[in-house]
């Protein structure tokens, strides 16, 4: 697939617009703290699991006791590599622009673009549009502009869009169009992003 979009335009057009999905899928999980006392209630059954009375000869539950240390590593392990996956997600090599609308100040948002170039743009304020329209994302690039898709509405009501390229691209731009195959932007930019 990937040699065959290497040497196929639509294909890769297609690809890269997948991949947009996919990174916008990463960054739109809300980041969740664990409750405070979850550590207490880990540590406090580990406790009491490695100090029960065991009866005496039973092998088993010395190799259970000998498990500990070694599972304990391994979780310490994991829970240090989440922890830097997650620094990564929200920020390491990210940046993060903030942004009213074109005009309409009750229209907001964040664009946060990774190392990659990767982009998501969030937007609250925009007006529902007609059954046929969306609102599509386009990159500006000298110039012209290309069509990296149609947002998505969240039940919250943000409008949410992500594209795989914005490395060379000068700004990024937010039009309600129809929804159909357009080479150009036909409505009015509700939303522009220098880079």
């Amino acid at each position: 697939m990937e040699r065959h979009a290497a040497t196929c335009p639509d294909c890769r057009a297609e690809l890269d617009s997948l991949r947009a999905a996919t990174a916008g899928l990463a960054l739109d999980v809300p980041q969740l703290d664990p409750p405070t006392a979850l550590k207490r209630r880990i540590m406090a059954a580990v406790h009491e699991d490695a100090t029960r009375r065991r009866p005496a000869g039973a092998a088993p539950a010395r190799r259970r006791i000998a498990m500990w240390p070694p599972l304990t590593a391994a979780l310490a392990a994991l829970a240090i590599g989440l922890l830097a996956w997650n620094v990564s997600l929200r920020g390491g090599g990210m940046r993060e622009i903030a942004f009213a609308g074109n005009g309409n100040p009750s229209v907001t948002g964040r664009l946060r673009i990774d190392e990659d170039g990767t982009a998501v743009m969030r937007v609250r304020g925009l007006p529902e549009v007609g059954p046929d329209q969306g609102y599509e994302l386009w990159t500006i690039r000298d110039g012209k502009p290309r069509s990296e898709g149609f947002a998505a509405r969240t039940r919250s009501g943000e409008v949410v869009v992500a594209t795989a390229d914005v490395g060379s691209a000068a700004a990024l731009a937010i039009t309600p169009e129809p929804r159909s195959n357009i080479a150009a932007p036909t409505g009015e930019q509700v939303v522009v992003v220098e880079l």
